[in-house]
């Protein structure tokens, strides 16, 4: 029983981590950093709170970053929160290749999240649907 408290509390640490990254760099102060500063602190973040590499979640293949997630039992809601933040780094991001991967792992860590869920959302959906047009709109 104290094994499975804790395991729910690391679960619920990593989501409050994620989802306070995503609050700072959405927020005032992040919309106004330039793009390699967006890197900097999304790195450092996810080094120092969740022991993640953030080279690991860009560069790492689909099978990696499964055993990834097992590794640091990442829920789905935890892998979509990822997604969430690519996206939007994504969207502040001025070099084309650079949003175009960001924008690619984002749809990426979506479907990891669907495919671990085993349930479909509709929010999630619409967000992958939005990073499809928004690259589509890119491209011409």
């Amino acid at each position: 029983m104290e094994q499975r408290d804790f395991i729910k509390d690391e679960i619920e640490r990593i989501g409050q981590a994620i989802g306070r990254l995503i609050a700072q760099l959405i927020g005032t102060d992040g919309n106004n950093l330039p793009p390699a500063q967006w890197r900097a602190t999304i790195s450092e973040a996810l080094t120092e709170d969740l022991g993640l590499s953030l080279d690991q979640l860009l560069d790492h293949s689909r099978e990696s970053l499964l055993e990834l997630v097992d590794e640091r039992q990442l829920t789905p809601a935890h892998i979509e929160q990822l997604g969430d933040l690519f996206a939007e780094w994504a969207g502040t991001e001025r070099e084309m290749a650079v949003r175009i991967n960001l924008g690619k792992r984002a749809l990426m860590l979506y479907g990891l999240s669907g495919e671990l869920s085993a349930n479909f959302s509709f929010t999630r959906a619409k967000k992958e649907a939005h990073l499809v047009a928004f690259f589509k709109n890119e491209e011409t």
